[in-house]
């Protein structure tokens, strides 16, 4: 199991004092753990939901108004109809009470759950909670999904009945069936929501983003200031934050993520009432993500102990650094790379969190992140940090999003805070990043070569004509790909080369091997695509 520093609530607080809910029992010591077998499904983040206009300021408060949410929605997806008020609020109370401190400070206790419940549904009736159909439509949804559950399954044409290896008329006989697929009909289709961005304008739930840049530029201040943003609910420049639980895997060393959570801490003037509650989890070990067996369901397992001990869901991992997670492996070889990515899904789809990679840039910058281009096809959004010669402030330039738009380029400087003396009587100190106007851009790229060139104009002219998506592993699925034997063609017809085949294929290897180092297109196997 991958051990977990918790830098949110330390033991709970006394509980004795003060009346419980309504018909409860005599107070208990402390809250335990909720059994697995009865939790309720981790709370949506209440910024996605809406429940509530007003701004949130109690880390117990938000946590209630998510559970009451979380509850209402299992309860229509289960009853296909809205409970009373009554029962939503024996539901919620129950999850909130297990898990919260609510006798330690006024104003979060069952009355005031009472009040958000009726105030939650009295929203949902009028069609007000985002992500939740009114009554009228949840009732239709649950109806369909019934008579669907009761439609007989279709007969498959290669194992029908009386076939040999017992499959027959649906029955287990001879071996299990793969479980149906889920389905979507037509009457159930509604407008899909935007992308949720627990960072506004800058990351998504769920997603993967990528923080890279040359050594000394500040990329773990950068990626930490904006955890601790997250963790505590705080805008990140200017930017709305939906807070959530944290997890920072600190892969190159737990002393100096220990200084400098600390020096961020101090310098944000952090109240220690805050640092008792403060929702963040540090994984003070090794992990190799190409360990699907061992280490990648480890790191799953801590992250869902952190979310129940904090006491609310994780929206953000960070591991730091990416090179320490391949654990040896070949940041430039497809199979590494495409298994580190692989494991990168079963973290996100298993928690639901975002997972963000630090990542060093390779010898040339201007060429984007080390290894090999699979990463950024698999990337929602990458992140470059830069520092011109000479200079004090850091440029973060945001150079792909997959589902936001790319914003405005944010500057930083790093600032010494100090923490006291070490055990020497020698002045322990760490640093912050801290805002400070946007340097200008570097230099744009070098233009390229005549024969990169028509080779990029191969490579649009082929995809206008004849690209198509595709579902496979190591390729992104929301762009068009077309074959690279069909690109080669068609930069040989473009003029690549004027010389014999081989004198082609030489130009074509050069070109596209200078498109692929500059970022402009990428390829796997067979297939090629535009970056």
């Amino acid at each position: 199991r991958v051990p977990l520093t918790v830098g949110g609530p330390t033991p709970p607080p006394d509980r004795t004092a003060g009346a419980g809910p309504p018909g409860a029992a005599a107070p208990r010591p402390a809250a335990p753990a909720v059994p697995a077998a009865t939790a309720t499904p981790a709370p949506a983040s209440t910024g996605s939901l809406g429940v509530l206009e007003a701004q949130l300021d109690d880390g117990r408060e938000a946590y209630m108004v998510a559970t009451i949410a979380a509850c209402l929605r299992e309860f229509i997806g289960t009853h296909g109809a809205a409970p009373t008020a009554d029962e939503l609020y024996d539901v919620a109370w129950a999850q909130y009470d297990r898990k919260v401190d609510w006798r330690s400070r006024p104003g979060r206790g069952p009355e005031e759950c009472r009040q958000k419940v009726e105030y939650t549904l009295r929203r949902f009736h009028e069609g007000r909670i985002r992500g939740l159909r009114n009554e009228e439509e949840a009732v239709a949804s649950h109806e369909a999904r019934q008579q669907a559950s009761a439609r007989p399954a279709p007969s498959s044409p290669q194992h029908g009945a009386g076939e040999e290896n017992g499959r027959s008329g649906g029955g287990q006989e001879g071996g299990a069936r793969r479980a149906s697929l889920p389905l979507l009909y037509a009457n159930e289709v509604t407008a899909a929501e935007p992308a949720l961005d627990f960072v506004e304008g800058l990351l998504v739930e769920g997603g993967m983003s990528v923080w890279y840049g040359d050594s000394n530029v500040g990329k773990t201040f950068c990626v930490l200031d904006l955890a601790m943003h997250v963790a505590l609910g705080r805008p990140y420049r200017g930017r709305e934050v939906d807070q959530g639980g944290v997890v920072y895997c600190a892969l190159e060393g737990v002393a100096g993520i220990r200084n400098r959570v600390s020096a961020w801490m101090k310098h944000h003037w952090v109240k220690p009432a805050d640092r008792r509650d403060l929702p963040l989890a540090i994984v003070p070990s090794a992990i190799n993500m190409l360990d699907v067996e061992a280490d990648v369901p480890a790191l799953i397992e801590a992250i869902k102990v952190a979310a129940e001990q904090l006491g609310r869901p994780v929206k953000l991992v960070v591991i730091d650094t990416l090179s320490r997670a391949l654990a040896g492996g070949n940041e430039n070889s497809p199979e590494d790379m495409g298994a580190l990515v692989r494991a990168s899904d079963m973290v996100r789809q298993a928690c639901g969190a975002h997972l963000g990679y630090v990542h060093h840039s390779g010898k040339d910058q201007a060429r984007g992140a080390r290894g090999h281009s699979l990463l950024r096809a698999a990337t929602d959004t990458e992140v470059e940090i830069s520092r011109g010669e000479g200079s004090e402030v850091s440029l973060v330039k945001v150079t792909k999003q997959r589902e936001l738009e790319i914003g405005d380029d944010m500057g930083f400087r790093l600032e010494v805070i100090d923490l006291g003396t070490n055990r020497r009587g020698k002045p322990l100190t760490s640093c912050v990043a801290v805002i400070a106007d946007a340097p200008a851009a570097p230099a744009k790229r070098p233009k390229l070569s005549n024969a990169a060139a028509i080779a990029r104009q191969a490579l649009e002219s082929v995809i206008a004509k004849q690209g198509t998506r595709v579902q496979r592993d190591n390729v992104p699925a929301n762009v068009p790909i077309v074959t690279v034997e069909a690109w080669r063609q068609e930069a040989y017809a473009k003029g690549i080369s004027t010389g014999d085949a081989e004198a082609k294929k030489k130009a074509f290897q050069r070109a596209t091997q200078k498109l692929f180092g500059d970022r402009i297109a990428a390829s796997y196997e067979e297939l090629a695509w535009l970056c």
